[in-house]
């Protein structure tokens, strides 16, 4: 039986096609997940971090309203930036009182000191 060229070229591209795909699968750069940062926070939103220097997976809210005191999307923050138009509080009290930190509009600051689990 003979085969055409243009059999033999096909079978032969997409076996280099194959090779090429199993090289990038085991490369570990397309395996990590992207990092995010303060550049990943837009405006309008309020960004958290649970660990500190932006580390961890980013949560945010976009455009939030005045709200009484919830949880940080997170569960707990240690990094925030803020580039809504209003200043927000991070509190460690389920009411937010007592131990808390105002977060400015425009602020950016990636560690808090303290980890934060309420914001207002």
């Amino acid at each position: 039986m003979r085969v055409s060229f243009l059999a033999r070229r096909t079978v032969a591209a997409a076996a280099g096609l194959t090779a090429a795909l199993a090289l990038t699968a085991a490369s570990p750069a397309s395996a990590a997940p992207a990092a995010s940062g303060p550049d990943d926070c837009y405006s309008g939103w309020v960004c958290f971090w649970p660990e500190a220097n932006f580390g961890g997976k980013m949560e945010a809210y976009q455009n939030p309203q005045i709200h009484s005191c919830d949880s940080v999307p997170s569960g707990t923050v240690r990094s925030i930036v803020n580039r809504d138009d209003q200043d927000w509080t991070v509190s460690q009290s389920w009411i937010c009182n007592g131990y808390s930190k105002k977060v400015y509009s425009g602020e950016v600051n990636a560690d808090l000191g303290d980890q934060y689990g309420y914001w207002k």
